[in-house]
């Protein structure tokens, strides 16, 4: 089931939207909003539709999530940290062999300077 793959790849808390696409083509709809409404709230997700064709509700798809991040933080469902040891998405990451993203410098035995063979040390 997509659903349970796609939240295998996510910390416990994190906000999941779904999204209808192509809201602009109604006449070649295959899901009614009803239904992917009903759907997403059974399985507490955010629903939306959009269009990137004449971009109808790209842009507040994404305020809604960040307000729903916001409301979570607010009501103590997401902890602010800077501690990621104990984070459950990178023991997953771990897991599953997925590559993250790492801020900073990047030391390798590459980058270190080739020494002189002139050099003692």
């Amino acid at each position: 089931h997509w659903l349970s793959e796609a939240k295998g790849y996510c910390p416990d808390q994190s906000v999941l939207v779904l999204v209808g696409s192509k809201s602009d083509l109604t006449e070649e709809r295959q899901v009614s909003f009803e239904e992917a409404q009903a759907y997403a709230k059974e399985n507490e997700l955010i629903y939306t539709e959009v269009s990137s064709k004449d971009a109808t509700n790209v842009e507040n798809t994404f305020k809604m999530a960040a307000q729903e991040i916001h409301r979570r933080i607010d009501v103590g469902l997401i902890a602010i940290t800077n501690d990621v040891s104990h984070s459950n998405y990178l023991l997953n990451a771990k897991i599953k062999n997925i590559n993250g993203i790492r801020l900073g410098n990047r030391s390798t035995a590459n980058d270190s300077p080739s020494k002189s063979r002139d050099s003692c040390c």
